[in-house]
């Protein structure tokens, strides 16, 4: 059952007016994102530089179809499934908890900066 996760993260089931917003803002840059990502790793953390470089693909894949999960379709059961299937194709790469850190610090600053550089967003002192 997710409606308890939902409750602890503040989410709605259905994808929000702001999480709407934010994934037109993330979208157009998401690529752009998961490939400089994907290049910081293989530039500094060997560890995972076989797997990345043999599944860069499929890593890819798995980064951009969770997060358009997140930001712009329902989150019920369906999604609680497609991220158990994530986390295990991840480990069949051979990821573990630092890679979902990693890129979620990398989508978060890529959407920072798309919020920083949005004309539709209104700067606050």
């Amino acid at each position: 059952d997710c409606r308890s996760g939902l409750r602890i993260y503040g989410l709605a089931p259905e994808p929000t007016r702001a999480r709407l917003k934010a994934w037109a803002l993330l979208a157009p840059r998401l690529d752009g994102i998961i490939g400089e990502h994907i290049e910081t790793v293989l530039a500094h953390a060997p560890v995972f530089r076989e797997a990345l470089t043999a599944q860069r693909q499929r890593f890819h894949d798995l980064v951009r179809r969770g997060t358009e999960a997140l930001f712009a379709r329902p989150i019920g059961e369906h999604y609680l499934e497609s991220a158990r299937e994530r986390a295990a194709q991840e480990a069949d790469l051979g990821f573990d908890m630092r890679a979902r850190v990693a890129i979620s610090q990398s989508l978060l600053c890529g959407l920072a900066e798309a919020l920083r550089k949005s004309p539709r967003v209104t700067k606050r002192a």
